[in-house]
């Protein structure tokens, strides 16, 4: 070979060392790399949430708690934005409008998904309502779920069995104190000219109570409860008395028959403590609060005196 074939030089090796043509340059081939297994605890993202997660102590005035390293992290951030400092400032809202952006995008998921349900669930029960069939009755009911732009999905009545069952109960409960209250009023010696508040009504005040908290569509309307109290008007003492003594063991409830619920104006301070001792255990995101029980044993003494 002669010519440009014997030139060494730049571009051009010694003939010995050239690749031949058809054959690989390397014939083991590049060497096989070895992926990170997701299973590796040492990584240094496993390494990282791990610390993050890792609870530590602070002290909050004369109490002393446990959170995760992260969010006593983001609290100095915080603190160190408050003082001023404007890498801080930035750094606390660059997060704070990615959590709010991430927040948005899931909230608007959720909806999309919820309203989705909604239209099918509503689709079904019209079919059905059509064609004369039973009307299903889905979990979560579509007119229990409000779906708002801003805040995201609220249920308003039962997502689960064991929620439709206590629903149920209070409806149950509800309907046992309009026939309660029938009884009282059949068995009642005040007499008309009585204020109204010393005639019986404690039944009927505790029905209504109990109908304000369920779900709107299991709550009865007003020419629902009047129809009801009509019905049992028809009724005779005795079928009353045996009806009612039937329906508190029903629920569970020994209630001697013929006995008689007292009257309206100690059923209305019995609702009023009731109120006053709830409005105090719960907090105003509706969480039970920690009280010592000197504590609910003052507040409880202080709502039944305001009562009485």
């Amino acid at each position: 070979m002669s010519g440009k074939d014997d030139k060494v030089g730049y571009g051009s090796p010694p003939l010995h060392s050239r690749f031949t043509k058809g054959q690989s340059g390397n014939p083991r081939g590049s060497p096989k790399t070895k992926m990170p297994s997701v299973d590796d605890s040492r990584s240094l993202g496993a390494l990282l949430l791990g610390q993050a997660e890792r609870l530590i102590t602070i002290r909050e005035g004369d109490s002393v708690r446990q959170i995760p390293a992260a969010e006593a992290a983001l609290r100095a951030l915080e603190a160190t934005a408050l003082r001023g400092n404007p890498l801080a400032q930035r750094e606390y809202l660059r997060h704070y409008e990615r959590a709010e952006l991430n927040r948005r995008l899931e909230r608007e998921e959720n909806n999309a998904f919820w309203q989705e349900y909604v239209d099918v669930m509503r689709a079904s029960i019209a079919r059905a309502r059509e064609k004369n069939e039973p009307l299903p009755d889905p979990l979560p009911h579509p007119n229990d779920i409000v779906i708002d732009p801003t805040t995201g999905v609220r249920f308003t009545g039962p997502v689960t069995e064991a929620d439709l069952e206590k629903v149920h109960d209070k409806c149950r409960f509800r309907d046992q104190h309009l026939l309660q209250n029938a009884l009282d009023d059949r068995l009642s010696t005040v007499p008309d000219s009585a204020d109204l508040l010393d005639k019986s009504g404690a039944a009927l005040l505790f029905a209504l109570a109990t109908n304000n908290t369920v779900p709107a569509r299991f709550r009865l309307t007003d020419n629902q409860i009047m129809f009801t109290t009509m019905k049992y008007d028809r009724l005779s003492k005795r079928e009353l008395l045996t009806t009612v003594h039937r329906g508190w063991r029903s629920l569970g409830k020994i209630v001697p028959r013929g006995t008689v619920f007292p009257p309206m104006r100690q059923g209305k301070r019995m609702l009023e403590f009731t109120r006053e001792v709830s409005s105090r255990m719960f907090d105003e995101q509706g969480k039970l609060i920690d009280y010592s029980l000197a504590e609910v044993q003052e507040f409880v003494q202080e709502a039944w005196q305001t009562g009485q």
